[in-house]
């Protein structure tokens, strides 16, 4: 191996990362870096999906894997040890982590530790429902390059110290995914499910949050039962949806999602992980998207789909006007899913304006990542 070639390590911790990561090592890849792909958590448990093959499908193979366990104290603890001990045997000249997550708090930790540079993706966000605001902000504190979504967020960085020469807004890798993938014909995506959406959907994913005052299975209880409202009131919609993350202990809350199924045969369809190209799939041809994921505040609404957004999780985000915001009451969510299927809302969703996007995501992020890499690598 070339001694002076830049090392880039990317870390990615599960299904959500590695599907916005991907366009950005792919840019890499093509940009005369030794690439480092590093997995960890949920990658590597297979009741979640066994996700780590999508690495493998995408033609990016780990290059290590540092098993992190549940619950997510330990998880933060085995990612400080895994990846100290990995950064200083890979000697990355930078380590790339992407959003919120308890373990990727871990990851940064170690990287200080290691004296590993750290270069943040989606610092200066506000999520005020969830650990993950706090989480973030730590990580944009022990990071060193910054490549925050928006102008919003990149001023909210530097106000809190993060230098503005190695801040830069370079948009969200999620709308870029969302423009720019190829999708599946949906009779092809229908066929891969064994499931027939037909053309009145929804594609929801709610995860728990964890600053509610409820518990996990409460707050999963009323997802539901405003699930089944709307089902109750449009008799032609059907539901497609995905496995929580691995906040909580999902066994209990997956026993809901599947009784729900067993109880609407041929309406409701749960499955663990759809993947990059799946899920862009599901959500263009989706008449609504729902739930609490930051993917229906960030990349659907360049889909020209409508998005309700349920409760506190994902409070304080930009967003686009084709969201609807709802409480975390059953009604409330029925509300909410029959307003976005309205054809004004429709309308309203196709010529959105989001805020997330900036043009080339993937190109902006690689200049500035490796320019300024070289730059510190060249200072130690």
């Amino acid at each position: 191996m070339n001694q002076d070639e830049l090392k880039i390590a990317v870390v990615t911790s599960g299904r959500a990362d590695w599907g916005l990561l991907h366009p950005l090592v792919s840019e890499l890849s093509g940009r005369g870096v030794k690439l480092l792909i590093i997995a960890t958590y949920a990658h590597l448990f297979p009741e979640m999906g066994d996700t780590i093959s999508e690495l493998v499908d995408d033609g990016f193979p780990p290059t290590m894997s540092v098993p992190a366990r549940r619950p997510r104290q330990e998880a933060v603890a085995d990612a400080v040890t895994g990846f100290s001990m990995a950064f200083r045997y890979l000697r990355p000249d930078v380590a790339v982590v992407l959003g919120d997550r308890f373990e990727i708090l871990g990851v940064a930790t170690a990287a200080v530790l290691e004296r590993t540079p750290l270069a943040h993706i989606a610092g200066g966000t506000v999520s005020e429902g969830a650990f993950d605001d706090a989480f973030r902000n730590a990580i944009s504190q022990m990071a060193t390059i910054h490549l925050p979504e928006t102008d919003k967020a990149r001023r909210r960085l530097i106000t809190a110290g993060a230098d503005p020469r190695l801040t830069s807004t370079a948009g969200a890798l999620g709308v870029y995914n969302a423009l720019n993938t190829p999708l599946i014909p949906l009779k092809e995506f229908e066929s891969s499910l064994d499931f027939e959406l037909g053309d009145k959907y929804l594609l929801g994913t709610f995860h728990p949050a964890t600053l509610s005052k409820l518990e996990p299975i409460p707050q999963m209880k009323i997802w539901i039962a405003g699930l089944e409202k709307a089902l109750d009131r449009h008799p032609d919609l059907k539901l497609l949806l995905t496995f929580p993350n691995t906040d909580n202990e999902p066994t209990s809350l997956l026993n809901l999602l599947f009784t729900l199924a067993a109880s609407r045969r041929g309406r409701v369809k749960v499955v663990p992980s759809l993947g990059r190209v799946r899920y862009l799939t599901a959500a263009k041809h989706a008449a609504v998207v729902g739930g609490n994921s930051s993917s229906g505040i960030v990349e659907v609404p360049s889909l020209g789909v409508p998005v309700v957004d349920v409760g506190i999780r994902q409070q304080g985000r930009e967003r686009a006007k084709s969201i609807i915001h709802t409480d975390l009451d059953a009604e409330s969510i029925a509300d909410g899913i029959s307003l976005a299927l309205t054809p004004e809302m429709r309308e309203e969703a196709s010529r959105a304006v989001n805020p997330y996007f900036k043009a080339d995501t993937p190109s902006l992020m690689a200049d500035f990542l490796i320019s300024e890499a070289e730059k510190l690598k060249k200072s130690r």
